[in-house]
């Protein structure tokens, strides 16, 4: 295919030598004059192993240039890659100037074209970027909608500098975000060289796996140091801590808990997190990462409150009180917690688990359940078609296939995602 690049930055010109790479024809668009004379006579503006070589070879076989203006690419692109900056304004905002412009110099190469163009968005943007701001403009230049003379796409990069070609050619994943069906065939036939899994998503979706990868990189960087900080204070060696930390797959390293839901509780997680924090400022170090651990669970209840107050609910069946499903351990339940918060609302709550019963029920359990809702034995049912026939909102908190089945035309809040 024939490919444009716009803007010749760092993800730019690896994204430029790699789909050379993959048996395209690329031209760079980039204002920089310096730049555009480097990269045509081989040498590249960034320091990355492998572009170097891969811009030369591609030059000797005419199938990479870069040209200063945009007027003088040629009419028959095929795709456009939008690789511009957007950097943080004052307000730690991403600014959209740089993708704005060239999306309006993209319209006027779509109206001297009579070719199907695809416009991809690769520039790291908030959700809603593609579809809200660039596909307005679009429409507004070019005096058609997407899916006629042009389409759109997101497609994230995952490049790491040091490492980005190998990065680019053998990736874990590849994000295909077409705003319509057309688009992302048309995105894919550009990868259909790679190895490695493609995903089809919506370019909201695919926006927001961007963000959503920096961040948790972040999050493991900041939660190894705090560790790391508690560790070194108590003499405590964190990196073989941290070491054999990672070696369970099952739990730590894996998939598991990564899945949006509802609230985290049981005997283990909020005591152990809460012990961990005030040993800390016993000691007087502050680990804001784990402390905020705390702060953010407790919002997610008052998140979930809120959805269920917007359903206008006469009464509310809550369906699972246990922390988890297949067991009576109640003690530090969120679902306990959200059914405490909603007692202020004065509303009837019925509340049903096929695993709680409070005639066997026992010890420190018992007492916990007793003491954090008094009422318990007049407002637990004992059978789920009593709860469902007798509530206008039903709310679900444990991720149970009896619950995933259940066909009511009451208003049904799934607090948790299936597995």
């Amino acid at each position: 295919m024939k490919i444009s690049i716009w803007g010749m930055g760092y993800v730019g010109i690896v994204t430029a030598a790699c789909l050379t790479k993959l048996g395209h024809t690329v031209t760079g668009i980039e204002t920089n004059n310096e730049k555009v004379a480097m990269l045509n006579n081989g040498k590249s503006p960034v320091n990355e192993p492998e572009v170097e070589c891969i811009i030369n070879q591609a030059l000797s076989t005419n199938s990479f240039k870069v040209i200063p203006n945009y007027e003088d690419l040629d009419d028959d692109i095929d795709i456009s890659f939008i690789c511009v900056g957007t950097p943080l304004n004052i307000n730690n905002e991403m600014s959209l100037e740089q993708v704005i412009k060239v999306t309006k110099q993209i319209s006027q190469k779509i109206n001297s074209s009579h070719k199907y163009h695809l416009v991809t968005l690769r520039s790291t943007v908030p959700p809603g970027t593609l579809r809200n701001i660039i596909a307005p403009i679009l429409e507004k230049q070019t005096n058609s909608q997407y899916g006629k003379k042009y389409g759109l796409a997101f497609n994230p990069e995952f490049l790491r500098e040091t490492t980005a070609v190998s990065d680019f050619l053998n990736p874990e994943y590849t994000i295909i975000g077409g705003i319509d069906t057309y688009a992302s065939k048309r995105l894919d036939e550009v990868y259909k060289n790679l190895k490695g899994p493609k995903y089809l998503l919506t370019p909201e979706e695919s926006e927001l796996l961007k963000l959503t990868c920096n961040a948790f990189h972040a999050l493991k960087v900041a939660f190894a140091n705090e560790i790391g900080r508690f560790g070194e204070n108590l003499s405590i060696d964190s990196t073989r801590v941290m070491e054999v930390f990672t070696k369970d797959k099952k739990l730590n390293i894996s998939k598991a808990y990564l899945k949006p839901g509802f609230a985290f509780g049981g005997s283990c997680l909020p005591k152990d997190l809460k012990s961990l924090t005030a040993h800390a400022n016993e000691i007087g170090l502050k680990l804001p990462l784990l402390e905020g651990t705390l702060t953010s669970n407790d919002l997610h209840i008052e998140h979930a409150i809120s959805k269920i107050i917007a359903s206008n609910p006469k009464h509310i069946g809550i369906l699972g009180l246990g922390f988890k499903p297949n067991s009576d351990d109640v003690r530090e339940s969120p679902s306990i917690q959200l059914v405490k918060k909603l007692a202020k609302y004065n509303i009837p709550i019925s509340i049903y688990d096929p695993d709680i019963n409070i005639d066997n029920m026992l010890g420190s359990n018992l007492d916990y359940l007793k003491a954090q809702i008094p009422n318990i034995s007049s407002i637990i049912c004992k059978d789920i078609d009593e709860i469902l026939a007798e509530s206008s909102t039903i709310v679900i908190t444990q991720n149970r296939n009896e619950f995933a089945k259940i066909s009511t035309p009451k208003i049904i809040i799934n607090l948790v995602k299936p597995s």
